[in-house]
C-alpha cells in the first residue's frame, strides 16, 4: 500500500461520482456498488445451467409471506416441503436493474463457498418462475447489530461477544480466500439466543487465487459504505485482510460511540475525513 497517500479535491470528485454518492446523498451509512461494477466469472448465463421452473420444481417450496426488501431483491418466508422446515427464498424485483442478477447468484456462490456458524447457509440455487435467480437460504430471526447497539448502547458485555462472532466469520473468510469490504453493525445479524450471522457479502472480492468468481481484491473497483470505509479503499489502492480489520475496528468504533468513524452530511466531507482521520480519543 501506498502509505498516507493523499487524493486531490479532483480525484475524491472523480470517486464521489463513481460511488454515486451525487445521486444519493443520503446514502453515506449504505453500501454503494459503482455503476461498472463487473462481477467476473459468474455472468447470467449460469442460469442457463440451473433447472427450469417448472410446477413440480416450484411446488417443492411453499411460498408464503414477504419478510424483507432490499434495493434489488426481496426475501420471502416458504416451507421447503420435502424437509417439512422454513427457509427464506430471495428474489429479484421485477424492474431490478440488469447486473442484480449477477449480484445476487455471485452472493450465493460465495456464501455457499463459505461453510460457518456465523454465516448464513444456501440449500439452493435455481430459477424463479420469470426465469430470474432464486436463491434458498436458511431462514434466520433477529435484529440487526446496529439496532441492538442503539437501542442498549450500555451493554458492553453483550455486543463485544456479537463482534467477536463476527470476527470469527471474517477470519474464516480470509483463510477461504474471500474479503467482505462491507462490514458494518447493519450488515450483521444477532438472534434471540446468541447467534450472529455476517450478512451481504455482495461486494466481496478475492484475495488471491480466484474464488467463487470473484474479481481481484488487486483491481476490483472501489466499493462499501462511505461512513466505514478504510483510507486504502478510498484511495483504490490495492487491497488485503487489513481493510476488513479496519473495518472490524470501525464496527467496534460504532459499539462504543453510537456512530461509524467518517461523520459529515456531504459525500467530500466524509472521503475527507475518512483519509485525514487521527487517533481518536474515547472518553470513559
Amino acid at each position: 500500500m501506498a502509505a498516507n497517500r493523499t487524493l486531490s479535491d479532483a480525484e475524491l470528485e472523480t470517486l464521489a461520482d463513481t460511488l454515486v454518492l451525487r445521486r444519493h446523498p443520503v446514502a453515506l451509512s449504505e453500501t454503494i456498488v459503482p455503476e461498472r461494477d463487473p462481477r467476473h466469472g459468474i455472468p447470467l448465463a449460469m442460469l442457463a445451467t440451473l433447472d427450469a421452473p417448472t410446477p413440480g420444481r416450484l411446488a417443492e417450496l411453499e411460498l408464503q409471506d414477504v419478510i424483507g426488501r432490499g434495493g434489488m431483491g426481496q426475501v420471502r418466508r416458504a416451507r421447503q416441503i420435502a424437509l417439512s422446515r422454513e427457509v427464506a427464498v430471495k428474489t429479484l424485483h421485477e424492474h431490478a436493474h440488469p447486473r442484480a442478477g449477477d449480484e445476487l447468484l455471485q452472493e450465493a456462490l460465495v456464501m455457499g463457498a463459505l461453510e460457518h456458524p456465523n454465516i448464513v447457509p444456501v440449500h439452493l440455487v435455481g430459477k424463479d418462475a420469470r426465469g430470474g435467480p432464486l436463491v434458498v437460504m436458511k431462514r434466520i430471526e433477529g435484529r440487526s447489530f446496529g439496532a441492538l447497539i442503539a437501542e442498549a448502547p450500555e451493554d458492553l458485555d453483550r455486543h463485544v461477544r456479537a463482534l467477536i462472532a463476527a470476527c470469527n466469520a471474517i477470519h474464516y473468510a480470509h483463510a477461504q480466500g474471500v474479503l467482505h469490504r462491507d462490514i458494518k453493525p447493519d450488515n450483521i445479524m444477532v438472534g434471540s439466543f446468541g447467534e450472529v450471522y455476517v450478512l451481504d457479502w455482495g461486494v466481496a472480492v478475492a484475495l488471491e487465487a480466484p474464488v467463487a468468481g470473484l474479481p481481484s481484491a488487486a483491481t476490483a473497483q472501489a466499493a462499501g459504505t462511505p461512513r466505514y470505509m478504510a483510507p486504502e479503499m478510498i484511495r483504490g489502492e490495492p487491497l488485503d485482510v487489513r481493510a476488513d480489520v479496519y473495518l472490524l475496528g470501525a464496527t467496534l468504533h460504532h459499539v462504543l460511540t453510537g456512530r461509524g468513524p467518517h461523520q459529515g452530511d456531504e459525500a467530500m466531507e466524509v472521503l475527507r475525513g475518512a483519509l485525514s482521520r487521527g487517533p481518536f480519543t474515547y472518553e470513559p
